[in-house]
Order: C-alpha cells, then sequence, then structure tokens
C-alpha cells in the first residue's frame, strides 16, 4: 500500500510539472504575440505617415508658388482687413477709459487677430505679434495645406522645425502674459491718459480755445465791417 501511494505521489508531480511547463510556453506564445502586435502598431503608423508626407511633397513642388501659397495670401489679406475695422472701431473711443471686462472679451474673440493689442494701443506688440504670427504661418503652410485632417502628423511634422518651435513658443508666451497681465495693462493706460488731461494742460487748452475764439471774433468783425462798407 505505502508503495502505491507513493507511485501516485510521483505520477502526480510529474503531470503537475508537465501541465505547468505547457502552461508557461503557452504564457510565452502569447506574450510574444503581443510584443510582436504591439511594435506592428507602433510601426505602421510611422510607415503610413512617411508615405503621406512623400506624396504631399510631391504634389506640393508640383504647384506654382501662388498655388501653394495662396491660403497664406487669403489670411493675410482677412487679417489686416480685420484689424483696420477693429482699429477704427476702438479710435472711434479713443478719449473713454478701457476697460478690463471689454480687454479680455477682446482677447477671448480676436487674440488671434491681434484685436487685443489695438484695444489697448500696443501698436509695437500688435506688429510684432503679427509678424511671428505670419512668419510662422508661412513656413508652415505646406503642413496645414496638406494635414490639417490629420492631427497627429500636423504636431509631428511642425515639431520637426526648429524655427517653427521657436516662433511658436514666442507667441504662446506674448498671449500668455497679455492675457495674466491684461487688469493692470488697463489700470496703467487709464491712468495715463488721466495724466494727459491734468489741470496744467487743461488750463493750456483753455487758454489755446480763448485764444483761438478771440481771433475768430476779430475776424467776424473785420468782415462785418467790410459787408457794411461794401453795402453802403
Amino acid at each position: 500500500m505505502k508503495k502505491i501511494f507513493c507511485l501516485f505521489i510521483y505520477i502526480l508531480s510529474i503531470s503537475c510539472t508537465t501541465n505547468s511547463s505547457k502552461f508557461q510556453q503557452i504564457t510565452d506564445s502569447i506574450n510574444v504575440e503581443n510584443i510582436t502586435t504591439l511594435n506592428f502598431k507602433i510601426v505602421e503608423p510611422n510607415e503610413v505617415n512617411t508615405a503621406l508626407k512623400k506624396e504631399a511633397l510631391a504634389n506640393w513642388d508640383s504647384k506654382g508658388f501662388f498655388n501653394k501659397y495662396q491660403y497664406w495670401f487669403l489670411f493675410l489679406g482677412v487679417y489686416f482687413i480685420a484689424g483696420y475695422i477693429l482699429n477704427s472701431k476702438i479710435s472711434d473711443n479713443i478719449y473713454d477709459n478701457r476697460k478690463t471686462k471689454t480687454a479680455y472679451l477682446y482677447f477671448v474673440f480676436s487674440s488671434l487677430l491681434g484685436g487685443h493689442f489695438l484695444y489697448l494701443g500696443k501698436y509695437w506688440k500688435y506688429w510684432l505679434y503679427s509678424i511671428l504670427l505670419l512668419i510662422f504661418l508661412y513656413i508652415n503652410t505646406f503642413i496645414f495645406s496638406n494635414f490639417y485632417n490629420n492631427s497627429s502628423l500636423l504636431i509631428y511634422t511642425i515639431n520637426e522645425s526648429l524655427t517653427s518651435k521657436v516662433i511658436l513658443c514666442l507667441i504662446l508666451i506674448i498671449l500668455t502674459i497679455d492675457f495674466l497681465t491684461l487688469s493692470i495693462q488697463v489700470f496703467k493706460i487709464n491712468k495715463s491718459f488721466r495724466a494727459s488731461i491734468s489741470p496744467e494742460i487743461s488750463k493750456e487748452r483753455k487758454l489755446s480755445f480763448l485764444e483761438i475764439k478771440k481771433t475768430l471774433e476779430k475776424n467776424n468783425n473785420l468782415m462785418l465791417q467790410e459787408y457794411n462798407q461794401w453795402k453802403k
């Protein structure tokens, strides 16, 4: 009986060892398959993107200059027309105090067009921002024209250019600083405006208007005298 029990234990141990080996082999094969699948998923998009870029570049090189940059010229025209309209609207209220709420509304709805710079009267910032934005769009016209519907490829291709990254960082820094300091800028502009109409300056302006008034009255009197003489 003892021998039979030992033999049963021996057979059971061999069976467990065999099953364990088979399970390990199955697990290893599954892991290898997963790794292979993962590598395939990683490599495949890169190959597709490379093929898309080569095809798009070939089509791009076959176009003329205007066909390449027609959308850039369109944006250029819209940008400055919108800037002119915004500036004209703001200039009508040049003697009004700037308001923080309005400044943020300009930032939210027209920061891409530099509207908040015009509202604050920061024309040098407006031109700096405009130059950076238009250069960025110009050197990336090929990318935006061909990969506007492929965000991953668009971002990856822009990221390849050091110039694009530097310009984009500068634009984002300018907009971020303005967003965080709009209220301070509005306060300083209003303070400067109030200083420009100080009592001394107001008194000088009043004297100037009085002199103009006297001159006009004098001229009117002379004209009236000449008219009376001519009438006689």
